[in-house]
């Protein structure tokens, strides 16, 4: 059976990995209409929530490694996938502020 705590844990990426890919999207759209002091505030709370996801998948990898072992269960992947997601998302955005930014000094 699945400790609850995991389920909670499992949510909890699950809910903060989408707010940060939420809010890189939401800077890649800031970037298109060239408002980029937007986008970069948009990126940088994006990351600052990304931050706090993977703490917690930090905090679930500490507890596996002290010997207690995480239930791996359809939720878990899942908030991995968000997790995977959230930092790809971040990542991309970051390249296209700079497009966005060079296409508009040209």
């Amino acid at each position: 059976m699945v400790d609850e705590k995991d389920y909670e844990m499992a949510f909890q990426i699950i809910t903060v990995a989408g707010t940060a890919r939420s809010l890189a999207m939401e800077a890649r759209k800031y970037a298109r209409e060239a408002k980029f002091e937007q986008a970069k505030q948009a990126l940088k709370q994006a990351k600052d929530e990304y931050i706090k996801s993977h703490q917690i998948q930090t905090d679930m990898l500490t507890k596996e490694a002290s010997g207690e072992k995480n239930d791996v269960n359809i939720i878990l992947v899942h908030a991995q996938d968000h997790l995977t997601m959230a930092s790809m998302s971040i990542e991309d955005t970051k390249e296209f502020i700079n497009l966005y930014e060079l296409i508009r000094r040209n």
